[in-house]
């Protein structure tokens, strides 16, 4: 009887046990997976460094790429404490800067196929004008709200309505097609720029080398050359 009795204490403990395990290891699971998504996550805002001690909050939801009739396109930034707006070189160092933050997880192998394909099928601008287009359509659906949340103070208590054309709220593929296209511009923008310096090295060496080949014939050696070059071509035609 003792023994019975003691085999049924150790199987209530171990299924007490079993028990317990069932009940922990689904709460496990669940607090790791939110602490994944949390981190994997699009941040809606982040930190961007602007000098010594100083930092803009910028709001994903109130950064867009729009359209320009200008230059195609331009990139406007909410901060915490108002908006900025960026053309040509300045957006895209801009844009360069954002999207390293928005795209801090990477991207699987599949997403960034996909982002290579939508780059080498829209190149040069193509790509930012088919965004701010799009970006332009869902502007037009939400601007109104964002308006009405500005110019009333009584709603700066509540959250500040979607705007699905931050880009924050842009497909992973697309921001990171942007991010690919940025720095292909600038690749593209330093290779130039080093075969300009190259035809200018080229260029100078020329000049520098006819300069001193003049250096080395005296004048009056050239005025023979030239003079005898002249006889032998009119011997030649007679």
């Amino acid at each position: 009887m003792v023994a019975a009795a003691g085999f049924a204490t150790a199987g209530v403990l171990l299924g007490s046990a079993y028990v317990g395990a069932g009940m922990i290891v689904p709460q496990l699971a669940v607090i790791g997976f939110n602490v994944a998504r949390s981190f994997f996550r699009v941040p809606t805002d982040i930190e961007l460094p602007r000098g010594p001690g100083r930092a803009w909050t910028v709001s994903g939801d109130g950064t867009m790429v729009l359209p320009d009739p200008a230059t195609g396109w331009y990139l406007t930034v909410r901060h915490h404490f108002g908006h900025v707006e960026y053309r040509g070189a300045e957006a895209r160092r801009m844009l360069a800067s954002l999207l390293t933050r928005w795209n801090r997880t990477g991207g699987h192998d599949a997403l960034v196929r996909a982002a290579v394909a939508e780059v080498q099928e829209r190149p040069g601008d193509d790509l930012f004008r088919s965004v701010a287009q799009t970006s332009e359509g869902l502007w037009s659906l939400d601007e109104p709200k964002q308006r009405e949340y500005d110019n009333n103070e009584w709603m700066a208590h509540q959250p500040r309505p979607l705007n699905r054309a931050g880009i924050s709220r842009l497909p992973p593929v697309r921001r990171l097609a942007l991010e690919m296209a940025l720095h292909e511009h600038t690749e593209q923008r330093a290779l130039e720029g080093e075969l300009s310096e190259l035809e200018s090295a080229w260029r100078e060496a020329e000049e520098i080398a006819g300069i001193a080949d003049n250096l080395l014939v005296p004048p009056h050696a050239e005025d023979f050359i030239r003079k005898h070059s002249r006889l032998s071509s009119d011997g030649q035609d007679k």
